[in-house]
């Protein structure tokens, strides 16, 4: 009963500092401290340091003897790499999509269109960004590939994409938007050689930008 109690609270530990990682609360350097975790999630340090271990091990936290968890920060060639297998893994998915996707997929691809249409004229970076990442999502489960739907949405919660989102959006809503409605004609024609090579451009594309910006802005 015990062990199952740690690793209940380990878990709530592990997504609370992830969720914090994510939304930029700690920047790239900064040192966690175990004690005010603790305190603030009301738990003991234990299962604090299982959550940062898996964090570490995660690529999220280096843990610093005699410093402690310090926030990792990411360089340009690493979200070179994450986008380059972004690419690969959602050009793959976009040509399987293409080949059998439904119309209540495309419908709702077409939604999201709509909805991102509205952000782009009021300007609302953060709205896109959760459109953004519903649209891509959607097409890769649209594929009715579950192996490329883990890798998918793994490479989507990585640390290094959420830092330079908002960021990255902010410069680029209109482009965006084009590209997407770009992938969804060739979706709907059914032409997956298109539609791949439009989807990897797309992703390709966004690479130097986004690059740019998480090395910036940390």
């Amino acid at each position: 009963m015990t062990t199952l109690r740690i690793a209940s609270r380990s878990d709530l530990a592990y997504a609370r500092i992830r969720d914090g990682l994510l939304t930029g609360r700690w920047r790239a350097g900064e040192v966690l401290s175990t004690y005010s975790l603790a305190q603030e999630l009301e738990i003991s340090r234990t299962p604090i340091m299982e959550a940062l271990k898996r964090l570490e091990a995660e690529g999220y936290l280096e843990i610093v003897p005699q410093v402690g968890c310090v926030v990792r920060g990411a360089s340009a060639q690493q979200i070179r790499e994450l986008f380059y297998i972004r690419a690969a893994i959602e050009g793959v998915a976009v040509e399987l999509a293409a080949e059998k996707i439904s119309e209540a997929d495309l419908q709702a691809l077409r939604d999201n269109l709509t909805l991102s249409a509205l952000a782009v004229e009021r300007g609302d970076a953060t709205n896109f960004q959760d459109l953004n990442r519903a649209f891509h999502l959607l097409i890769v489960r649209s594929a009715g590939a579950p192996m490329l739907d883990a890798m998918a949405t793994g490479l989507w919660q990585r640390k290094e994409y959420e830092t330079g989102s908002l960021l990255y959006f902010q410069q680029r809503l209109a482009n965006s938007l084009i590209e997407h409605r770009q992938i969804v004609e060739h979706l709907a024609a059914h032409a997956p050689a298109a539609a791949r090579a439009a989807a990897e451009a797309h992703v390709r594309g966004a690479a130097k930008l986004f690059a740019q910006l998480v090395e910036e802005h940390g």
